[in-house]
């Protein structure tokens, strides 16, 4: 059994092992919006976090983008928190992704561009030290060009999850 004090925070808890799956779509989302100037915050996907707190997780998102709009999403943390970030997948090219970075700016942003329809899969594993601010972490997505056709869908997928623990 391991312990992790948060010194900000004055608390102790209890850590295990693995990373718990706590939260999980199970249906597909409804469709993306057709501006990528207005992403779309997913209201399954998120979670909360408290002022001065940390968090370890994943995110595997699966989702689905036609070829013409491609697929842009970004993980949203609270003001004043940072993140540092690790991503890996497959887009709906089959193409392999990935990307890392740090940042103190309460957005990370992605865009999975293709010349093809199909279903595509990412890990985004992610340390969050919070700053003063409460607040959620989540998934914002939606079509990362304007096309202005409803038959051409863009939406995140039946078993998307997070997995988090603070520390």
């Amino acid at each position: 059994m391991r312990f992790s004090t948060n010194q900000t925070l004055g608390t102790v808890s209890y850590v295990s092992d693995g990373l718990p799956i706590r939260v999980i779509r199970e249906e597909n989302s409804i469709d993306a919006t057709n501006n990528s100037n207005a992403l779309q915050g997913d209201s399954v996907l998120k979670f909360a976090l408290d002022k001065n707190q940390r968090v370890v997780g994943q995110l595997d998102l699966l989702y689905y983008a036609h070829a013409d709009k491609d697929f842009k999403y970004r993980l949203i943390i609270p003001t004043g928190g940072v993140i540092a970030w690790g991503l890996d997948g497959s887009n709906n090219a089959d193409a392999e992704v990935s990307n890392a970075g740090e940042q103190s700016n309460n957005t990370v942003t992605f865009a999975e561009t293709t010349s093809s329809s199909g279903v595509g899969y990412l890990t985004l594993k992610f340390v969050i030290k919070n700053g003063s601010t409460a607040g959620d972490v989540q998934v914002e997505y939606g079509a990362n060009s304007a096309v202005n056709d409803a038959s051409e869908r863009v939406y995140v997928k039946t078993g998307s999850f997070f997995r988090y623990q603070y520390f």
